[in-house]
C-alpha cells in the first residue's frame, strides 16, 4: 500500500461492517469490549455521518445516518460549516450579550456548535425551559 517502514513493521486492518458502519467505529466498540457488557450501552460517533452501536447484554446492534449537515447548520437560515465567520460560542449575560467568532472576524452565519452554544445559553438563563 506504499507505507514505508522495516521489514518487521505489521500493518493491521479492522473491516468495515457495512458502507456506513467504518472501521473506526468497530475499531471503538472493540476496545470497549462492548460484546462482553452485561447492560446496555451505547457507543456514538458522529462525523460526516453518525454512527451509532447498541450492545444490550453483548448483542451489537449498528445504524447510521448523515450527521455533517446537523453539524453544519444546513437547514438554518444562517447556518453555515464551522469556518472563518462562523459563530461557534454564545454567552448571554445582563448587559451584553458575548459571541466568539472563528477566525476573529465578523460573522457570516452560525455553525452546529454555536447553535448548541445558544441552547445552552437560553436553558442556562431560563429563556427556555428543559
Amino acid at each position: 500500500i506504499g507505507l514505508v517502514g522495516s521489514s518487521e513493521t505489521r500493518l493491521y486492518c479492522l473491516p468495515s461492517v457495512s458502507a456506513y458502519i467504518g472501521a473506526d467505529i468497530v475499531a471503538g466498540a472493540y476496545v470497549c469490549e462492548l460484546e462482553k457488557t452485561k447492560e446496555n450501552v451505547l457507543f456514538i460517533d458522529i462525523g460526516t455521518n453518525g454512527e451509532i452501536v447498541l450492545s444490550s447484554k453483548g448483542k451489537l446492534l449498528s445504524c447510521s445516518c448523515a450527521a455533517g449537515p446537523a453539524l453544519e447548520g444546513m437547514n438554518i437560515s444562517c447556518g453555515m460549516r464551522a469556518a472563518n465567520g462562523a459563530i461557534e460560542d454564545v454567552y448571554i449575560n445582563e448587559k451584553e450579550n458575548e459571541i466568539k467568532v472563528i477566525g476573529d472576524e465578523q460573522p457570516v452565519g452560525i455553525c452546529g456548535s454555536g447553535i448548541l452554544a445558544v441552547v445552552k445559553e437560553l436553558i442556562r438563563t431560563g429563556i427556555v425551559m428543559d
